[in-house]
């Protein structure tokens, strides 16, 4: 594993990113040694290919993408497993104490964005976000009637429990000039300006799908209302959202937003 503190290395970032959305680590022991293994399991393929390749990059090895099957939700999932040495586990570590993202008896983990991102290039920022985005992510487009009229709201939504790495994506995007908000557990970027900004900085990785049973995405919208709207820049870009989220192949692109 190369080097990761100074500068922060861009696959390490990649990699801080994967382990702190969809990710984990965790012990594995055996008889004659102590290692640790780093998982992702995601709904979307390119997604896991993209961490096989990271692991690939950082630790010189991979292993297979296993697709499983969720019975319960009538989907599947692909996961990737790798087990890594103590010395490369303790350089991890390093830089973030845990990975644990979920609370311990109702407190918070220390799991927290390393300085060396937080204080890295806007390289750095809009990497580590698209891959954090693009695991933690979804579009939201709602049609909401007003008293007179229909009303067409849009949003990217980046779901984050945890308090201290909700705020730091939060700033990560002011960094990078992108506004955002916080709604309870999701961070919401809302406004033309900044969903320009989002797609030329950060976007999402190419290939991964917007799936109806995501927690924060809902779909209220039909073409009979899209034709009614006034608004040439909220028809054109609602139309784009709609056929990317509605499509058979329901891929985020370069052009979603």
């Amino acid at each position: 594993m190369n080097d990761v503190r100074e500068p922060m290395n861009q696959e390490v970032s990649n990699l801080i990113a994967f382990l702190l959305s969809d990710g984990s680590m965790n012990l594995k022991k055996s008889k004659n040694s102590v290692n640790h293994r780093i998982s992702l399991e995601v709904v979307s393929k390119p997604l896991c290919e993209e961490f096989q390749r990271t692991c690939k990059n950082i630790f010189g090895r991979t292993s297979k993408i296993v697709e499983r099957h969720r019975n319960l939700e009538h989907s599947k999932s692909f996961r990737m497993d790798i087990v890594i040495s103590q010395e490369e586990a303790k350089r991890l570590l390093s830089l973030v104490k845990t990975f644990r993202t979920r609370p311990i008896n109702g407190v918070a983990t220390e799991a927290q964005i390393p300085d060396e991102v937080m204080e890295g290039n806007n390289e750095i920022k809009q990497n580590f976000l698209k891959i954090f985005a693009s695991a933690e992510g979804s579009v939201i487009l709602a049609i909401d009637k007003q008293r007179k009229w229909w009303a067409i709201n849009r949003w990217i939504s980046i779901k984050c429990c945890h308090p201290m790495i909700h705020n730091q994506i939060k700033q990560l995007l002011i960094d990078l000039g992108i506004n955002a908000k916080s709604v309870v557990n999701d961070i919401r970027i809302k406004g033309k300006e900044n969903l320009i900004k989002f797609r030329e900085l950060i976007s999402f990785l190419n290939g991964c799908k917007v799936t109806k049973k995501s927690l924060a995405h809902k779909l209220t919208i039909s073409d009979w209302t899209l034709r009614h709207e006034s608004r040439s820049y909220e028809t054109q870009q609602a139309r784009k959202l709609c056929h990317a989220l509605t499509c058979d192949k329901g891929i985020w692109s370069e052009s979603t937003l």
